[in-house]
This record gives C-alpha cells, structure tokens and sequence, in this order.
C-alpha cells in the first residue's frame, strides 16, 4: 500500500504534464431526413429516410494525430430488410502520422465507397442505402471490420490499401481486399480502385473482381463526376456500369442530376437468360435555407424495377426535407 502511495504522485504529474500536451476536440453530430414519397405500383409512403446521430473527435499528441468516429442508425425500412432498426454504422479509429494513416473499423462507410462512388451517388432518397431504393452499381456503401492504411501525399498522388473480414464464419480471413490510387490536383480528384471478394465471401469458386475508376472536377457553381464500375466473376453477372453526375448551384438553388447504365456480358445464373440493359434517371431540385436546412423534390426512373427478395425498387417520387447540426 505504501509504494501504490508513493507512485500516485508521481502517476498525476505524469498525467497533468501529458495533459498539457495532447489537444482533444470532439464533436457531436446529427442528420434527419423526412420525405413523403410515391413509387409507382405502391401507396403514398411519409418515412424518415434518414436518421443517424454521431460523435467525432480528434486528439493531438506531438505528431501523431488520433480521429475517431462513433455513429448510430435508424433504418425506417428494417422490417422490409429483415435488420435492426438501429444499427451502429460508424465505429473507426485513424492514427494519423507523418508515414500515413493507419486505420481500424469495426463498422463504417466503405472508405471505397467514399472515394470513388460518393461523388456519383449525389440523390437523397434513390441513393443504394439499406433505407432507400436501388442504384446499378454492386458497391456496398457500408462495411465492417476492416484494417486499413493510406499513404502519404506525393504532389496529390496517395495509394490506400484495406482488408475487410466481414464474415466470421466462412474459413476465409481475408474477405475483401482493397487497393486504390487516387490522385487529386486543385478542384481535380482521379481515384481508380480493384475489390477482390474471396471466392469463399460469395460462394462460389472463382474470387470475384470488381474495378471502379472515377473523375471529378468542381469548377466555381458546377461539379460533374463519371464512374465505371467493372463486374468479373459477380455472384450476379458479369456486368459493366457506367454512371454520370452533374450538380449546379444558383445561389441557395441546387440542381442534381444523374445516369447510370448497366450492361450484362453473362446471363443470369438462375433464369439462364441474359438481361438487358438496366437505365437510372435521378433528378433533385433542393432549395438550402441555411448550411443547416434545406428542403427537395426528387424523381428516379428506372428501365426496369429491380426486385429483390423482400423489396423493389421503382420509379418514385419524393419531397421531403434535411436537418443537420
């Protein structure tokens, strides 16, 4: 008892000198959306169809910078999707130095998702989340338990690299493998990434491929992006798509506008017959009262419905409004 007493003081001097030096700053955050939307062949539907509130913080200690991020999320539509309605979908850590990035993810936005797909996938309610309809391309916009790294920037060049096990019971430790490039120069941004889904994550006996290359440019009131994502050995198909997303502002008016094309190269595994090719029109018109409120009206039309086991998705209608703080 009397060495525990004479570490103490020196514990809390320790603790008081570190205080002085680490920079802790976090914040809380929270998204609601709410529209009143019509798809075509169902009833009048008033749904949140997005809701989530959030902690991030950062702590600085000499050169090494910790973020992290703690997310909860309601999903209107659990019942149609046989999932919980709340559901944790941000969990990470990234210790950031001057070597790069290391970062690990219990859940969490796909950090591909995010580099190559968010730039094209611009909508609110047609946007391919658990709570909104159907895009054509196979990237998830969620993941969980993955281990990443992204390097330093070399004059705007960075390559990032990620495993993911998001299954525990499959004899594969290695589900997902991810490598991207991604290079960006003033309001320029270039990423092209591969997604190699081992054979044992699909079921299957081949591992499936997927690339995804993207562009972006944002000029003063106007930004335009294009994506092509290429499918091999696709538990769906062998297929192409190919997506194009303009965004322009007019003051607090903002247009959104996008297109995405698929085409098959294999007919389908079940029906044995080849598909054909899928189109997605999205269009928003969003008036923003505040960086904090604003309210849309936005349509899809979609070539054909894609149907999944326990919902589909439809042309359809929304208007509804966004509060964030």
């Amino acid at each position: 008892m009397k060495k525990v007493l004479a570490v103490m003081p020196l514990v809390l001097c320790v603790n008081a000198a570190m205080a002085n030096e680490i920079n802790h700053d976090s914040k809380f955050y929270g998204e609601l959306g709410v529209a009143a939307g019509k798809m075509h062949g169902t009833d009048l539907d008033v749904t949140a169809y997005h809701a989530d509130v959030g902690v991030k913080g950062l702590i600085k200690y000499d050169l090494i910078q910790v973020h992290y991020f703690g997310e909860l999320k309601y999903q209107t539509q659990a019942n149609q999707l046989d999932i919980d309605p709340l559901t944790i979908s941000d969990s990470k850590v990234a210790i950031q130095t001057d070597y790069g990035t290391a970062v690990l993810a219990g859940h969490t936005k796909s950090g591909i998702y995010a580099d190559l797909y968010s730039p094209v996938n611009i909508h609110e309610v047609s946007t391919g989340s658990p709570y909104s309809h159907d895009q054509l391309f196979q990237q998830a916009k969620y993941t969980k338990g993955a281990v990443g790294y992204a390097s330093p920037r070399w004059n705007g060049l960075q390559f990032k690299t990620a495993i993911i096990t998001a299954n525990n019971d499959n004899d594969e430790n290695l589900d997902v493998l991810r490598l991207s490039a991604l290079y960006t120069k003033g309001n320029l941004k270039i990423a092209g990434n591969l997604a190699k889904i081992a054979a044992k994550q699909v079921a299957q006996e081949d591992d499936y491929d997927r690339w995804s290359i993207m562009g972006q440019y944002k000029f003063d009131n106007f930004e335009i992006a294009g994506l092509v994502e290429i499918n091999e050995n696709s538990p769906a198909g062998d297929n192409q798509v190919y997506v194009a997303a303009v965004k322009y502002f007019i003051d607090n008016i903002e247009v959104r506008l996008s297109h995405q094309y698929r085409l098959w190269e294999d007919a389908d595994p079940i029906t044995h017959i080849k598909p054909d090719a899928n189109q997605l029109t999205t269009a928003g018109l969003h008036y923003h009262f505040s960086d904090n409120f604003g309210v849309f009206v936005e349509g899809s039309m979609y070539s054909d419905p894609i149907v999944k086991s326990n919902y589909i998705s439809d042309d359809n209608i929304n208007l509804g409004f966004k509060v964030r703080y």
